[in-house]
């Protein structure tokens, strides 16, 4: 049962069926794990301070002295996720900051080392089920909006349209 926050049996009901749509939607994990390995862990930090979409594995395995395959197989264990499904999360995520910041489409996209928004939009679209147009900044209230941000926290809310 419903506090008694909402005054009228209808604000009750609409609240209510909210929360069991809201229940009912498939989750998109948008966390971004890092490892315990301190090397590992100093490469994924230098990333996500400038992220790309296009940094090779290569370059990582070079880096950690490993042969590329070693360095996947290292990668998954310590993440629990590929190299590239974690880059590209790790994109997502520094994507999603910048747009509600109120960074335009096509210079997100182009950070990120893709050719034009178009490919950006369609990755964006792929990963998070949503265009990038239903991820805005908080109003005054900081309610009926895809995010909330309090000082350097964001939190995310990715919400499917039917």
């Amino acid at each position: 049962d419903l506090p008694p926050l909402y005054d009228s049996p209808r604000d009750r009901t609409l609240i209510q069926l909210m929360l069991l749509e809201l229940a009912a939607m498939p989750v998109r994990e948008f966390d971004i794990p890092f490892p315990q390995h301190p090397a590992l862990l100093a490469l994924c930090q230098a990333f996500l301070l400038n992220p790309s979409i296009h940094d090779p594995a290569a370059r990582w395995a070079r880096a950690l002295f490993m042969s590329q395959s070693t360095f996947r197989r290292h990668f998954l264990k310590q993440l629990g996720l590929s190299f590239s499904a974690w880059r590209q999360r790790a994109c997502v995520v520094s994507a999603l900051a910048w747009l509600i910041a109120g960074k335009p489409v096509n210079e997100v996209a182009l950070s990120l080392g893709y050719d034009n928004a178009s490919s950006f939009a369609t990755m964006f679209r792929r990963v998070t089920g949503q265009r990038h147009r239903f991820i805005t900044q908080p109003d005054a209230s900081g309610k009926g909006t895809p995010a909330a941000c309090v000082g350097n926290e964001c939190r995310f809310y990715v919400v499917a349209m039917r």
